[in-house]
């Protein structure tokens, strides 16, 4: 009975308004939007999170990294150097190890105190 309804509204429109959506059409497609814009909100929130915690990750594997150079760690199981550590221990190419350690250098407070001057991390 609706659906005949409908058809019957649609025939009393003149021919050039049959093809405007109908108000309720554009309700469901307001409503589309906004339930994707909500989405978009939860997935971009989500990401900016997990942005962070890579940096974090980042800052935290640089620091080990410059540790193991600084205290000459890698000596204990017969490496030349951090990199060389780097690369057969973990996988890391060169530069990759070099780059862990700058973003330590870069993003780390250095902290001249009784702890030995080592960094920590945080600003």
């Amino acid at each position: 009975m609706g659906k005949k309804k409908a058809t019957e509204n649609q025939q009393q429109f003149p021919e050039f308004l049959q093809d405007v959506p109908a108000i309720e059409k554009v309700e469901a497609e307001i409503v589309d939007m906004e339930k994707l814009s909500n989405r978009l909100e939860t997935a971009t929130s989500y990401i900016q999170k997990e942005v962070s915690n890579v940096a974090k990750s980042f800052c935290r594997i640089g620091y080990k990294l410059w540790e193991v150079k600084e205290d000459k760690l890698y000596l204990g199981q017969g490496y030349k150097n951090v990199s060389e550590y780097g690369q057969k221990v973990l996988g890391f190419q060169k530069s990759s190890t070099a780059n862990y350690i700058a973003i330590c250098e870069r993003f780390s407070v250095y902290k001249n105190d009784n702890c030995g001057g080592k960094y920590r991390l945080g600003r």
